[in-house]
């Protein structure tokens, strides 16, 4: 087989199509790189550290699958029966996420970790992409607000350095378009 992958599943991104861009005159600079690097991050890297501890433990899955059926417009009996499948599921598909991913350590270390690298990518400017963000900074903001209201979230946002960055592409790009308010969980 061929060693070029462009066309395959693979090098898809989950935002934007394809994992690569190109720049107005159909090349690519090192601007280009660095996005292509950093969403084909999200996509191979970070989504699967968010997601191992999201489902870490029981009442992180009860609690990630509580706010995701607070948040949905079903019944009351789908909500709860949603809820105990899902947690029970994915409790258990979450036990095995960091040997299968290669995530060593504290779990929360690693998201913190994680967050730091991207962080640290960006550097002194506002953006991955400069004063504007680019497809890296929102594919970045858009995992982060698909866990919003979970303890992961506000452990991730409390505990690295990525709560700077946060704000700015609140202020950038706006808040999720649809979120319930949900009692805080203690």
């Amino acid at each position: 087989g061929s060693s070029d992958t462009s066309g395959s599943k693979a090098s898809r991104s989950w935002f934007g199509g394809k994992g690569s861009g190109s720049s107005s005159s159909g090349g690519s600079n090192s601007t280009d790189d660095e996005e292509r690097r950093w969403r084909k991050w999200v996509d191979e890297r970070f989504v699967k550290v968010l997601t191992a501890n999201i489902y870490r433990s029981w009442d992180e899955s009860w609690n990630t699958f509580s706010y995701m059926t607070q948040q949905s417009h079903w019944s009351w009996p789908v909500q709860q029966s949603v809820r105990l499948a899902g947690a029970a599921l994915m409790w258990q598909v979450g036990r095995g996420m960091p040997k299968k991913y290669s995530i060593t350590g504290d779990l929360r270390e690693a998201l913190y970790k994680e967050a730091n690298s991207f962080v640290a990518a960006v550097g002194d400017r506002k953006f991955m992409g400069g004063d504007l963000p680019n497809l890296a900074d929102l594919a970045v903001y858009g995992v982060l607000q698909a866990i919003k209201g979970t303890p992961t979230y506000n452990d991730v946002v409390m505990n690295s350095k990525v709560g700077q960055w946060l704000s700015r592409m609140v202020q950038a790009v706006g808040d999720s378009c649809e979120v319930k308010q949900v009692p805080a969980q203690q």
